[in-house]
């Protein structure tokens, strides 16, 4: 386990992140789906029952999570995937 926390806001804007690249939100839902175990979630308050949200990946898997999550990518040629700049992982920010 990482010695440093992720925050709910880290996992949202890594999201966001991926969503700007491409990635379509119900391969990103499975993936929260992945990590978070059976019966568990926040009970939504002004959201939709059912739906899980990054805030439902338990402390101990976000470091995981984060890892797959940075592995998605979008469809080739979507805007931001001709960018020269190498793109920063997950894994280099809390590696």
């Amino acid at each position: 386990m990482s010695r440093h926390l992720v925050s709910d806001e880290v996992l949202r804007t890594s999201v966001g992140l991926r969503v700007e690249l491409g990635v379509d939100m119900s391969e990103i839902r499975g993936l929260i789906h992945k990590f978070v175990p059976e019966g568990q979630g926040q009970v939504a308050i002004g959201e939709a029952a059912g739906f899980l949200s990054v805030a439902d990946v338990p402390q101990h898997l976000r470091a995981e999570f984060l890892v797959e999550l940075s592995s998605m990518s979008g469809p080739p040629g979507y805007r931001y995937s001709s960018r020269k700049a190498p793109l920063v992982s997950a894994t280099d920010i809390w590696g």
